[in-house]
């Protein structure tokens, strides 16, 4: 990454293990250390919009692009509480 200048962003980057559950309990939960940054794995990341978990189901990413869409249906309806609605979801 040093010979294109680019940098990572300690606050937006994440990794996470893939594998079995049996195949992840064995891997360390160390903290990893990747050009100078110290990286915990994550349970699950988001990539370009999809969001991956480290079983690999798609139960997170489903259940994420519910709740925008119940956002907007309720955004566009006017319902007034779809602010809050979404926080609601997505804490």
């Amino acid at each position: 990454m040093a010979s294109n200048r680019l940098r990572l962003n300690p606050t937006k980057t994440e990794f996470i293990w893939l594998g079995t559950a049996r195949r992840r309990q064995q891997l360390a939960n160390d903290k990893v250390s990747l050009s100078g940054v110290c990286l915990q794995p994550s349970e699950r990341v988001r990539d370009l919009g999809v969001e991956v978990d480290c079983d690999l189901s798609k139960a997170a990413h489903v259940g994420h692009i519910t709740c925008l869409c119940l956002f907007f249906t309720y955004a566009s309806s006017g319902f007034n509480g779809a602010h809050s609605l979404l926080m609601q979801h997505t804490v």
